[in-house]
């Protein structure tokens, strides 16, 4: 019998993939690897900040980063932008090969939402902090509101991607004994 992780490997392993050498290589092209390093709250990146932020966190963040930060990470705001369609992309073939090989267990809706609306939420958080960069470069003051909701933005992203994730990691399992009991 063949190894059921030789099919299982290549649904995980390239969204997997795309997701780490992409992330590497965003943040090396626009300079934000260089970002100073610090342990403080401040300092951490808002796309990781599920729960949220507010216009003070933003302002603080920002701060952090120092001149040369902010233009890069105004540059990977912009990259950003295209990097939810390739992992967002190669995350949903996963996931349909693994349905399609469980012979559609499901409705198809279960797998295209999580991956649609992050997709959706990662682009509004983006675009919305992208704006309110170009404001606090300008010496305008930023919108709590916007803020807000690049926020809620971040928060939902982090839950769709970790159910997608969730989803492709139990139907791999599931596929996988399935291939091996037969």
């Amino acid at each position: 019998m063949k190894n059921p992780l030789a099919k299982f490997l290549p649904a995980l392993g390239l969204p997997l993939l795309t997701f780490l050498v992409g992330g590497a290589w965003m943040m090396k092209v626009t300079g934000r690897e260089n970002f100073p390093k610090s342990d403080t709250p401040d300092c951490y990146p808002l796309h990781f900040r599920f729960g949220g932020y507010d216009a003070a966190d933003v302002r603080a963040y920002w701060d952090c980063l120092g001149a040369d930060g902010q233009l890069a990470e105004l540059r990977f705001l912009n990259l950003d932008l295209l990097f939810p369609l390739f992992y967002g992309g190669t995350l949903l073939l996963g996931l349909f090969l693994l349905w399609n090989g469980l012979g559609r267990p499901f409705p198809r809706f279960w797998l295209t939402v999580p991956v649609l609306v992050n997709l959706v939420v990662d682009w509004t958080e983006n675009l919305t902090l992208r704006r309110q960069l170009h404001r606090f470069l300008g010496n305008e003051s930023i919108q709590e509101g916007w803020i807000s909701l690049a926020g809620v933005a971040t928060t939902v992203k982090i839950l769709c991607f970790a159910f997608a994730w969730l989803l492709l990691l139990g139907l791999g399992l599931r596929w996988m004994r399935r291939r091996r009991d037969g």
